[in-house]
């Protein structure tokens, strides 16, 4: 028993040196990199090759767009992109209408919004030209009433003289007619009307806006003072204000009407 001890103990102690002692007799070959032993490492030598260097894959040609999902040449491809270049343009294409149609859109929501503005300035003004003209006709129609109310109350205060045939001027034996009215001569005349009483202080002052009269205090006595420029601005503005065509009477006119006329 003390034998088979011992015996066991020595091949324990061979085993556990075996692996070092294998070790210790291999090589390493400095071409293909494998562990051989020291008895087959001259045969390695002469045979072994080196390491067997895998095939490499060969290289892409091609690339699948990731948008169109076509197989497309490298050469389409811009850098690492992963969609094609007529993609990209495509896209960069479609952007620029999308812009576009945005600006657009904007451009007549802008427009519209101008035009409304403008159509409801167009529309006040309208209204305010309206309010103005309908303030100008009224004050027009006053004007043209108050026109012929005061045409209406001059022409209340004329009267229609037939025309007719008289003889005009003084007697040749009327001492108390002067140089002028004579000799006595045939006149005749168409009808016409006259005032029945001389232009009044009153009348002068509404038509001239002013009296230039000596003898005031009663606005129906005659007006006196003015010239025959005078008269004539007076009438111009009469036929202004009244939109008549009075005028002043000839001398013919005034003599026949004041021996009566016809009568």
């Amino acid at each position: 028993m003390h034998y088979k001890k011992h015996s066991l103990l020595l091949s324990l102690f061979i085993a556990l040196l075996f692996p070092t002692v294998v070790s210790a007799q291999s090589r390493t070959c400095p071409k293909c990199g494998r562990s051989i032993s020291v008895r087959d490492y001259a045969n390695h030598q002469s045979s072994c090759k080196g390491k067997v260097e895998q095939a490499k894959p060969p290289t892409p040609t091609t690339k699948v767009c990731g948008q169109c999902r076509q197989s497309k040449a490298l050469s389409s491809f811009s850098g690492k992109s992963s969609i094609c270049n007529a993609c990209v343009q495509y896209n960069d294409r479609q952007a620029e209408l999308e812009q576009q149609d945005k600006d657009r859109r904007e451009a007549e929501k802008r427009q519209a919004e101008a035009d409304s503005i403008a159509e409801a300035k167009r529309q006040a003004e309208e209204r305010r030209q309206a309010e103005a003209d309908s303030i100008a006709e009224a004050k027009r129609q006053a004007e043209e009433n108050k026109r012929r109310e005061f045409a209406a109350k001059i022409k209340a205060d004329m009267v229609f003289v037939e025309g007719g045939t008289f003889m005009m001027g003084a007697l040749p034996n009327d001492k108390n007619a002067e140089s002028d009215e004579t000799p006595r001569h045939q006149v005749t005349l168409s009808s016409f009307s006259i005032g029945k009483y001389e232009v009044t202080q009153e009348l002068w002052q509404a038509v001239m806006g002013s009296n230039p009269s000596m003898f005031k205090g009663d606005l129906k006595r005659p007006v006196e003072r003015v010239s025959w420029d005078d008269c004539q601005e007076f009438i111009h503005k009469l036929n202004e204000l009244t939109g008549e065509k009075f005028r002043l009477p000839t001398e013919a006119e005034w003599e026949y009407a004041a021996r009566g006329g016809q009568k």
